[in-house]
C-alpha cells in the first residue's frame, strides 16, 4: 500500500518510496471575502486541467450529468478552444424500465447535451455497455490489484467507455472522480461533529 502522496519507483533492483506532496505541510489560505475563494478555486482547477491534459494531443473524458465531470470538461474545452474532446457518457439500455429514485436522474444525457450545447469542443458519445454486466473484467482487475475495487457497479460501462476512447485514438482520459469529497462536497456531516464536541457557536455559523 503506497501513502498518500507518495510515489514508488519499481526496477529490478527493489523499490524506491518518495513523498512529492504533504497535505499537512500546505499553509493555511484566509481570504476576506468568499468571492475570493470562489475566484481561487477557478484558477486551480483550470491549472489542474491543463497540467493533466499537457503532453496530449486527443484528450478524452468520463462526462457524467453531475457537476464535477462537467466542471472538468468545461475548462478542458477552455484550455482547447476549437479542438474535439471526446466525451463518453454511460446512458440506459433500450430495454430499461425507468425507475429511479427520488434525487436520481437516471439517463445523463440531457445534462451532457446541455454542456456540449455550450462548448462546441465536446463531442458526446453514448455508452450503454451493452450486454456487459457488472463482473465484467472483474476477475481480471483482481488478479491484477489483489484486492477487490470500489464502486464496481460502474465499471463495466467505464471499462467500454476506455475501450471506445483508445479505438477513436484518444490518448488520455480524464474525469471527475474526487469531485464528491471535494469541489462538490456539502459538508454536512460536519455539523453533527460540532454537536457532539459542543462548538455551539460554529454549528450556529454553519447551520
Amino acid at each position: 500500500r503506497l501513502d498518500c502522496g507518495h510515489r514508488a519507483i519499481i526496477t529490478k533492483q527493489g523499490v524506491t518510496t518518495a513523498s512529492f506532496y504533504d497535505v499537512s505541510a500546505i499553509p493555511k489560505v484566509r481570504f476576506k471575502d468568499d468571492r475570493d475563494y470562489r475566484d481561487a478555486v477557478r484558477e486551480l482547477l483550470e491549472e489542474g486541467v491543463r497540467s493533466a491534459l499537457d503532453g496530449f494531443s486527443r484528450p478524452a473524458i468520463c462526462l457524467s450529468g453531475g457537476f464535477d465531470s462537467q466542471a472538468v470538461a468545461a475548462y478542458a474545452a477552455r484550455c482547447r478552444p476549437g479542438r474535439p474532446i471526446e466525451a463518453f457518457t454511460s446512458v440506459p439500455e433500450a430495454e430499461w424500465d425507468g425507475v429511479i429514485g427520488p434525487t436520481q436522474f437516471g439517463n445523463e444525457r440531457p445534462q451532457v447535451d446541455d454542456i456540449a450545447s455550450l462548448y462546441s469542443e465536446i463531442r458526446p458519445h453514448w455508452v450503454d455497455a451493452k450486454g456487459l454486466f457488472f463482473d465484467h473484467k472483474l476477475t481480471s482487475m483482481f488478479a491484477l490489484t489483489g484486492g477487490a475495487p470500489r464502486n464496481a457497479a460502474n465499471l463495466h460501462w467505464i471499462h467500454e467507455a476506455y475501450a471506445q476512447a483508445r479505438s477513436s485514438g484518444c490518448d488520455v482520459m480524464l474525469n471527475g472522480n474526487l469531485g464528491n469529497v471535494t469541489l462538490s462536497f456539502d459538508g454536512e456531516g460536519a455539523l453533527a461533529t460540532m454537536a457532539r464536541s459542543g462548538k455551539w457557536l460554529s454549528l450556529w455559523q454553519e447551520a
